[in-house]
Order: C-alpha cells, then sequence, then structure tokens
C-alpha cells in the first residue's frame, strides 16, 4: 500500500530525531542515512524559505551532493532544477554575489529576486513528492537505520504521536 505526503513525513520527522545534530555530511553517516539527512534538511529549507534560503542557510555545503541525493531517490525533477539552480549560483553569477552581501532576497536586484521565485516555482510542486520518494527510500534501506520494528509497521504511520 502507498504511503501518503503527510504520512510520510510524519514518519520521517521521526525518524530525524534520531539524526537531530547531525548535518548529514559527517564522516560517520554513509549511504541511506547520509541521503535522508541531506534531503530532509534540503525539504526543510525550501519549505522554511525556497532555494535562496538553502543556498543561504546551507553556505552551499551541502550543493556539491544535493543533486546525486537527489536521482539517488528518483526526485529527477528536483534534481534537474536543482541542477540549473546550482549552475545560475556560481561564483561570478549575479545571484552568487546578492546571496554572499545579504542574507535576505529582498535586498538582491530585482532580476536576481525573478529568478529565485521562477526556481521556487519549480521546485514547490514537487516537495510533498519528495517526502513519499524518501520514505519509500528509507524503507528500502531500513536495514541502515537503528530504529524498532514498529517504525515501520504502517500502523504506526496513520498516529504520528
Amino acid at each position: 500500500m502507498a504511503i501518503d505526503a503527510s504520512s510520510a513525513g510524519h514518519s520521517l520527522a521521526e525518524l530525524h530525531g534520531e539524526y537531530l545534530y547531525d548535518s548529514g555530511l559527517e564522516p560517520d553517516l554513509q549511504g541511506a542515512q547520509r541521503i535522508f539527512v541531506m534531503l530532509w534538511r534540503f525539504q526543510a529549507e525550501l519549505y522554511n524559505g525556497g532555494v535562496w534560503q538553502f543556498f543561504t542557510n546551507s553556505t552551499g555545503e551541502y550543493t556539491p551532493y544535493i543533486c546525486d541525493a537527489l536521482r539517488e531517490v528518483d526526485a529527477i525533477e528536483l534534481a534537474e532544477t536543482m541542477d540549473d539552480a546550482i549552475a545560475a549560483s556560481r561564483p561570478g553569477t549575479a545571484w552568487h554575489s546578492a546571496a554572499t552581501q545579504s542574507v535576505i532576497l529582498n535586498r538582491a536586484p530585482a532580476e536576481v529576486r525573478d529568478q529565485v521565485y521562477a526556481f521556487d516555482d519549480r521546485l514547490n510542486p514537487n516537495l510533498d513528492e519528495l517526502s513519499v520518494k524518501l520514505y519509500e527510500y528509507v524503507d528500502r534501506h531500513r536495514d541502515q537505520f537503528d530504529v524498532s520494528e514498529q517504525f515501520w509497521e504502517e500502523g504506526s504511520r496513520d498516529d504520528p504521536r
């Protein structure tokens, strides 16, 4: 039975509690754990403030990995959009200069704001689906997560606590 985005999100939030203080880039986090933490944080940044927040809050530390992580969970549309956003934010671009000068999008030049909003418009329709894809990925790699068997039971998703 397929999981819906809300149930997936609740389960992923519960799982994230085990990784609350991890960035996803620690050397001891590998494989599915690393993918999970990076994509959970990525999704939270996008929900909270869009692609601009992702670039300004993460200081680019996830940038080299995010597209591969998205592809790993089969979030192809998000990966393609992020490929474009990363290209637009590289040093030497107007976007990069605006982001390094201020974390407040409203201070960026109008053409940069328009570009950021266009990326958000491309990313937003896929965010709920990312919860489902990420949950399914984690489920396929459950042997890499140290959680009780109850966590994986379908009924536990219906009562997120």
